[in-house]
């Protein structure tokens, strides 16, 4: 597969490059509402499980049905659910990746919009749009210190689940007729 050759500091290069942009902040904003859906999965697990086995534990005790082996079982049980969440504290990272996610899909609109509205317009100045671009690249590289990291997990899931919701951004015929 051949790339086609885009010449520099044309409008064509301007728009391929926002389109990688926004291929990638798609893929993050993506990416961190998955792990924050994750985590809360996890929490609300861990929740639950608290909740049912202090219940099985609190009728056993007050009733006196359930052998000790069983009790004890259930307290150890319990120990470890409280233990893991915790230390991996899976509430709170939720909330975190929501947050990034959020700031992620804000500069995926930002860069949408200015696809849309600035580069597709004729009129533009090309070394206005290129400084918009600059700008925009640099909000990106700055959340990316700023947000916290995923793993590597996020992104094989990701790639492994082929949802339309998934496809990247693209040109159409009638946006290359455009643009060339």
């Amino acid at each position: 597969m051949t790339e086609e050759i885009i010449e520099p500091g044309t409008r064509k290069q301007i728009y391929s490059e926002s389109i990688d942009l926004k291929n990638n902040e798609l893929w993050n904003f993506k990416r961190y509402y998955l792990a924050s859906t994750g985590f809360k999965w996890i929490s609300n697990i861990a929740e639950w499980t608290t909740v049912i086995f202090g219940g099985v534990m609190t009728y056993g005790l007050t009733k006196g049905q359930f052998g000790p082996n069983l009790l004890a079982s259930l307290s150890i049980g319990l120990f470890v659910v409280s233990l893991g969440t915790a230390i991996g504290r899976p509430r709170s990272k939720s909330k975190s990746y929501y947050n990034s996610g959020q700031k992620h899909q804000d500069l995926f609109d930002k860069v949408d919009s200015f696809i849309e509205l600035d580069v597709k317009r004729e009129e533009a100045d090309i070394p206005e749009l290129r400084d918009q671009l600059e700008r925009l690249e640099k909000k990106r590289r700055q959340l990316n210190r700023d947000t916290p990291q995923l793993n590597g997990i996020w992104y094989y899931y990701l790639s492994w689940r082929k949802d339309k919701m998934f496809e990247q951004a693209s040109t159409t015929e009638k946006e290359e007729k455009y643009l060339s």
